[in-house]
């Protein structure tokens, strides 16, 4: 590592726009090479995410992820039948959607001051006429 943050955020499109761009070297390319090129790049992106389960590459798995981490000693003494367990669990983990609870019981006149009996309205004033 290079003493970057561990955690770097990116917008998805444009980090792979910039992969292509340097791997084209900024030239048009034939649709069967940007395939290949695409197929390249889900390879090395799927080698760095297993290397991230045992700390070796340069990503790192966040929560909830986390659970598919592994001390590099233990991974290697890991047969391979248990490594594609381990990664086939991971590709196949969906995380628990947090949803928002509304049921809070709360008062509607919560958050009021005391005596205060409805929210702070407009007026108008007319002026009388001359």
């Amino acid at each position: 590592r290079d003493g970057t943050a561990r955690l770097f955020y990116n917008n998805d499109n444009e980090a792979i726009n910039h992969v292509f761009k340097n791997e084209t070297n900024w030239e048009l390319r034939p649709l069967s090479d940007m395939i290949d090129l695409l197929g390249r790049c889900i390879t090395a992106q799927k080698n760095e995410t297993i290397r991230a389960m045992y700390d070796g590459g340069e990503l790192e798995l966040v929560t909830p992820y986390t659970r598919f981490v592994h001390d590099s000693r233990v991974w290697s003494r890991k047969t391979a039948e248990e490594r594609q367990s381990v990664i086939s669990s991971y590709y196949s983990y969906k995380p628990p959607v947090s949803q928002t609870t509304t049921a809070f019981n709360i008062s509607s006149r919560a958050g009021r001051k005391p005596g205060k009996s409805a929210a702070r309205g407009t007026t108008t004033t007319r002026k009388k006429k001359s």
